[in-house]
This record gives structure tokens, C-alpha cells and sequence, in this order.
């Protein structure tokens, strides 16, 4: 029983090789049979490189949107600082432009 364990063959025979003798060279269509199980692991091979390949390219995507985020994060944080910044500056603005008014009606008043 041929079994795939995390991208390793293995066999309950040791290896297909060990199939060969002049027993099994004489059951029609195992030469088939061989060069089949030999394609199918070669494109499970290529398969699990691609994959591999897949995985790395995810891995970096995800580490690249990580890093993003964490400069929108800090982006968002500087904004918000600005923002009560300027809060606080048209406020002061404000409460003058308040006592310069009062300070022209007074003279008007004088």
C-alpha cells in the first residue's frame, strides 16, 4: 500500500524499486502500473513546490499588508493629535476674537 505522509512516500514494501523481480516483470501491465505511480509522484512533487511557492508568496503578502496597517495605525494616531490640536488652537482663536470684540465695543462705548 502505497501511502504520502506531509510530502514524503513511503511504501509498505520499502520502495516501488523493490517491486522489481522477474515475478512481478512478468504480470502484464505492471511496467504501466510503475511508470503511472512514477508520473503521479513526479507531478505530486511539482504540485507540492507550487504550493510551497503559493504559501511563501501569501506569507509575504500578509506580512506586507501587517506593515501597512500598523503605518495607517500610526498615521490615524498623528491625525487624530492634529486634530486636537487644532481643536484647541480655534478655540483660543475664537475666545480672542470674543475679547477683541469686546475690547472694540468698549472703545466704541468710551
Amino acid at each position: 500500500m502505497l501511502q504520502i505522509v506531509a510530502g514524503e512516500h513511503s511504501s509498505d514494501s520499502s520502495s516501488l524499486d523493490s517491486w522489481s523481480s522477474p515475478i512481478t516483470e512478468a504480470i502484464p501491465g505492471f511496467n504501466v502500473v510503475r511508470e503511472i505511480v512514477e508520473n503521479h509522484r513526479k507531478e505530486l512533487s511539482a504540485l507540492e513546490k507550487d504550493l510551497q511557492a503559493r504559501v511563501k508568496s501569501v506569507t509575504e503578502h500578509r506580512e506586507k499588508v501587517s506593515k501597512i496597517d500598523k503605518e495607517l495605525e500610526d498615521v490615524h494616531t498623528y491625525l487624530q493629535a492634529d486634530a486636537a490640536k487644532l481643536e484647541v488652537m480655534r478655540n483660543s482663536l475664537a475666545a480672542r476674537t470674543q475679547e477683541q470684540l469686546q475690547e472694540i465695543m468698549q472703545r466704541k462705548q468710551s
